[in-house]
Formats: structure tokens, C-alpha cells, sequence
């Protein structure tokens, strides 16, 4: 049985300074990289998040729309996760939305609202776990 197999394969890494520097194996490079394609990352292609918005509501929620002050903090964002933090954070604002025709700021991560905690900053403010779990504790319930 004959097989004709194409890859496709996504790295954030820089293979050919890999394979360089010895860690990455040069004879696997060469027949990975037969059509290399280059795609900048998504806070270098502000013009495709109104596109790629459309597409992520038509997967989550086809009726919905975007506010025009979301879609300003939308386009303003760095998007240091790239396509996936956006469709994450549209699935959000759609499980957020609380049954409304529209996307608004209240319905976005609070990263993408000003003057907003990043959500690892919250969790910084978070108390310990000790605090957490004192109530549970048997000293805690009188008995």
C-alpha cells in the first residue's frame, strides 16, 4: 500500500538557529521546511481581529455583534497569545453577553479593559491557600 502524507507543522521557535545550535535535528528541518510560511503575529495585523472576531461569533453565536467601543479595545490589545487568546476571549464575551444582542466592554477579559487587572495579577491578590482552607479545618469548627 502506497501512502502520500503531507505535514503541516506550527512552531513559535526559531528552528533553523535550532538546528544550529545542535538542538533540533537538521535532516528533520529540511523535510519539514519544504514550504515555509511566515505569518506575523496577530498585534502585527490589527485589520484581521474585526475579520477573525466575525468568524468567532459565527462559531460561538452567529446573531451577535460588537460594540464599537469593544472592538476599539479589541483592535487596541497586544495579544500576546496570539488568534487563540482573541477566540478565547470572544467565547467569553458570548458566554458573558447574558442573552444581549451585543458585545460590550463589561462582556471582555478584564486585560482588555482599562484600568483592569490583568487575570495573573489577580490571581496574585488572591489570598493564601491557608486562608482558603482554615474554615475547613477541625480547630476552625468548634468541635
Amino acid at each position: 500500500m502506497k501512502v502520500d502524507v503531507r505535514v503541516i507543522a506550527a512552531t513559535n521557535v526559531d528552528l533553523q538557529r535550532m538546528v544550529s545550535e545542535g538542538r533540533f535535528r537538521e535532516d528533520l528541518f529540511y523535510r519539514l521546511n519544504v514550504i515555509p510560511i511566515q505569518i506575523p503575529p496577530l498585534r502585527d495585523r490589527k485589520e484581521d481581529i474585526p475579520l477573525l472576531v466575525r468568524h468567532f461569533l459565527e462559531k460561538f453565536a452567529s446573531s451577535l455583534t460588537v460594540s464599537q467601543d469593544a472592538m476599539r479595545r479589541l483592535m487596541a490589545y497586544q495579544w500576546p497569545g496570539n488568534v487563540r487568546q482573541l477566540e478565547n476571549a470572544v467565547e467569553r464575551a458570548v458566554a458573558l453577553g447574558g442573552g444581549r444582542s451585543q458585545i460590550d466592554t463589561a462582556a471582555l477579559p478584564p486585560e482588555l479593559v482599562e484600568d483592569q487587572p490583568s487575570p495573573l495579577t489577580s490571581l496574585l491578590l488572591l489570598p493564601t491557600m491557608d486562608w482558603i482552607f482554615k474554615p475547613l479545618s477541625p480547630a476552625s469548627s468548634g468541635s
